[in-house]
């Protein structure tokens, strides 16, 4: 239940935390520091390096200090993170949810710099951690490269460059053996759905979703729909569910993207909703068979250092029959 109210409230703000994105043009207050970035909602930060005390707000960032040996001094709880045997995310002190997180709590720990989300339920924490002087950063990683970059700052910021370097690399490798693996399968068209009863949509490359999947030969049918959507001010990737548009597209494999555990509850859901529409009943991938489901962890909101584990398992199901 508590996966599903997630997933809901990551729906429905999807645009908004596009709109926040890109309306936001504020600076934040000048500190001393050694570096200077530039998070994704304009704000120029200063932080001193190598930070010792850095306090994530989402699960990506975590897992991301974690793999490169750097602890954080405390996280926001997600469910999404991978479970880790060595215990080592479950020590760290927590500062609510990853969707809800405790300011007090977060400012307590007195953090060297604060890594956060774009989106409005993160970012709104903005104005108080600036008022308090502590350092806050607040990305949104939309593309793979983004995310590789986002290992690259994240190891400068921590005194840990050689490590987020040999992570890259490592990222790099295996994406760029999964693009040889399957580069001379044919062209398959994709649609790629997520969302929840009532609020469905279609992944255009334009999402993190779909830039990943981007990486492997297929055709996104969604991005068909993409300036449409533009013109009807959903500007950010995803595009409502429209079967009378689907039933033109021909499509070979249909991807069920759930917040679930396994995603088999999501889908039968899905289609419940669908199944007895007929514009769903004649395409080419639901009479061949060809419906597959993905877990949300490794998608949404950002797979972070499984970003390749994410590559894999959609080439799987796109390919693997």
């Amino acid at each position: 239940m508590k996966q599903r109210i997630w997933w809901s409230v990551l729906v429905l703000l999807v645009v908004a935390c596009g709109a926040w994105y890109f309306g936001s043009n504020q600076a934040s207050p000048a500190t001393r520091g050694d570096r200077v970035y530039r998070d994704t909602l304009g704000r120029e930060v200063h932080v001193t390096v190598p930070a010792k005390r850095i306090v994530t707000l989402t699960g990506a960032d975590s897992e991301i200090l974690l793999a490169i040996g750097a602890t954080p001094a405390g996280t926001a709880e997600h469910f999404g993170v991978k479970q880790d045997k060595s215990g080592k995310y479950a020590a760290i002190p927590k500062v609510g949810s990853a969707t809800s997180p405790n300011l007090e709590q977060v400012i307590a720990l007195k953090p060297d710099i604060v890594i956060g989300s774009a989106a409005p339920f993160q970012a709104a924490l903005a104005p108080s951690l600036d008022s308090a002087g502590v350092p806050a950063l607040f990305w949104q990683s939309e593309r793979y490269d983004v995310i590789l970059e986002h290992i690259r700052i994240l190891g400068e910021m921590s005194g840990h460059t050689r490590e987020a370097k040999a992570l890259t690399e490592s990222i790099e490798q295996k994406v760029a053996a999964l693009q040889a693996q399957y580069r001379n399968q044919p062209r398959r068209k994709v649609l790629m759905i997520s969302g929840v009863i009532g609020n469905y949509y279609a992944a255009t490359s334009q999402t993190l979703v779909g830039d990943i999947v981007g990486h492997l030969p297929i055709d996104n049918v969604a991005d068909r729909w993409q300036a449409s959507a533009n013109r009807a001010g959903m500007a950010f990737g995803y595009v409502p569910l429209d079967l009378e548009y689907i039933s033109q597209a021909d499509v070979d494999v249909i991807v069920l993207i759930s917040m679930g555990s396994d995603g088999q509850e999501d889908s039968e859901t899905f289609l419940r909703s669908f199944g007895e529409q007929p514009a769903w009943r004649n395409l080419r991938a639901v009479k061949e068979g060809r419906i597959r489901h993905l877990p949300g962890e490794l998608f949404l909101p950002n797979p972070g250092v499984r970003v390749a584990d994410s590559l894999e398992a959609a080439a799987k199901v796109i390919y693997d029959d």
